[in-house]
């Protein structure tokens, strides 16, 4: 049995009970109260001094896309951007660190804040003939420059797909925004990443999250994340307690594997299967 006495400082817990010390075996709460008095029911427990700080019940997030938002980190952000064109200078700089034949990605961008959605020429001005697939900041529209449209098969003759909209100018011609289902079509062209750079981003993402409290999740993602999640378990290194939720495009497959939910363990399990029936505000 490991025990371990946390100490020095001030720890609160969700029913408003407080104290100095806190003492934990397996993983489980088992008093919290004076350090006093914790200390000689302690034991061999390992001790941890707060050093004053303050101790509180983790965080558990029940809606993420939790590999989704690690591999970003490493990705062009413009969340910041005020304007268009500010946007437009740091996906300048960032395309100019990549490989000439690499994918400009990430965004995050908030085109309420410019007041109009961007167009493919204006990426086309800064991406170096590089292709770029930038998400909007809630995720459900991309802007995507001239190249990117070509990957992804998509001009004047392209249709909206059903449950998407591919936005088009005046003339017939794509603007760079895809809406919604017509996301796909972008996401498609995009290359995955691999099974290493997916454990590679929980790794990252994992040790961002602590450090922001969180930890547990409800993760809303495709099967390449569950299965970097299995890495990072079978090897001793998950650190948070994950939730995977089943895309319903996905549920043949899950099926076939013999997944149910509930499988698992109190670290990673099936969970709930994701049907997405609507739209967001953020692409109208």
């Amino acid at each position: 049995m490991r025990a371990l006495l946390f100490h020095g400082g001030r720890v609160h817990v969700g029913d408003g009970t407080t104290g100095d010390a806190l003492l934990a075996r397996d993983g489980r709460v088992v008093a919290v109260g004076r350090g006093v008095d914790l200390g000689r029911e302690a034991g061999d427990a390992e001790r941890i001094d707060l050093r004053g700080g303050l101790m509180v019940p983790g965080w558990c997030d029940a809606h993420v896309h939790f590999m989704w938002w690690a591999i970003q980190r490493t990705q062009v952000d413009l969340r910041d951007a005020a304007t268009v064109d500010e946007a437009l200078g740091l996906i300048a700089t960032y395309a100019a660190a990549l490989p000439r034949t690499g994918w400009i990605l990430g965004g995050r961008f908030d085109k309420n804040r410019w007041g109009r959605w961007p167009t493919a020429q204006e990426l086309d001005r800064v991406s170096g003939g590089r292709p770029a697939a930038l998400r909007s900041r809630d995720g459900h529209s991309r802007w995507l420059n001239s190249h990117a449209l070509a990957l992804a098969g998509i001009d004047a003759r392209t249709l909206s797909p059903a449950g998407g909209e591919i936005d088009h100018a005046a003339d017939g011609s794509p603007t760079g925004i895809l809406k919604e289902n017509a996301n796909w079509l972008a996401d498609a062209a995009v290359p995955a990443p691999t099974a290493e750079e997916c454990v590679v981003a929980l790794r990252r993402g994992q040790a961002d999250a602590w450090a922001r409290g969180l930890v547990g999740i409800e993760d809303l993602e495709a099967a390449n994340a569950f299965d970097a999640f299995r890495v990072l378990h079978t090897s001793g290194a998950l650190g948070l307690r994950v939730v995977m939720g089943t895309p319903i495009g996905e549920l043949d497959a899950a099926l076939a594997e013999g997944r149910r939910t509930g499988d698992g363990d109190e670290w990673l399990r099936a969970g709930h299967l994701k049907i997405f029936t609507d739209g967001a505000l953020g692409s109208q």
